[in-house]
């Protein structure tokens, strides 16, 4: 069984080329009123492993396209996401992202099409991401990140991260001056 809420660990692993990074695992279910919290949390354990010289993480496209498809079943399967963005911001948040956004099982279902994608563990070994939902990975990412890139993209920036990504997903209402989330409720 996964614990109830938030930040259950930080692993390091190693990304294709070599380089070392930092895999921060989540476990649902967060808060929805904790969206700018969660996504900080992303933020803070880039600022650590900056100051510990650990590398960006580089995710593959398998990782990406399994991400995706986790995201989808957990909002039509396990519980419908406050905000759920286009597919294109999930892919920029997942290929930008300098931390690994990742998680425990917290559903018995599982991914039916992206099963059995490996990646590196920290002795360069390959090993199988779990093929059952990952809730906290999907709530981080959509109502954390996408959500409230405008609030986590003002943050970043005073942290003197580079973040710069999060411009990829915001965007300015014509004629009214404010930023705004592309389809924010």
């Amino acid at each position: 069984v996964a614990p109830t809420e938030g930040v259950q660990g930080a692993e390091l692993h190693l990304n294709y080329d070599g380089s070392d990074y930092l895999s921060v695992l989540y476990a649902g279910p967060i808060r929805g009123a904790g969206g700018t919290s969660t996504a900080l949390s992303v933020a803070l354990a880039d600022m650590a492993r900056k100051m510990l010289g650990i590398g960006r993480y580089e995710a593959q496209q398998g990782e990406i396209e399994r991400a995706l498809e986790e995201i989808e079943i957990y909002n039509a399967r396990a519980a419908r996401l406050q905000y759920m963005p286009e597919e294109e911001d999930i892919r920029t948040i997942l290929a930008s992202c300098p931390v690994c956004i990742d998680g425990l099982p917290t559903e018995e279902f599982e991914v039916n099409i992206h099963r059995d994608v490996k990646r590196l563990d920290k002795n360069g070994k390959q090993e199988t991401i779990t093929n059952r939902i990952r809730g906290g990975i999907c709530l981080v990412i959509c109502e954390g990140i996408a959500q409230k890139a405008r609030s986590v993209m003002k943050h970043t920036r005073n942290a003197g991260l580079d973040w710069g990504w999060l411009n990829n997903i915001i965007k300015v209402e014509k004629g009214s001056g404010k930023s705004e989330v592309k389809d924010a409720v």
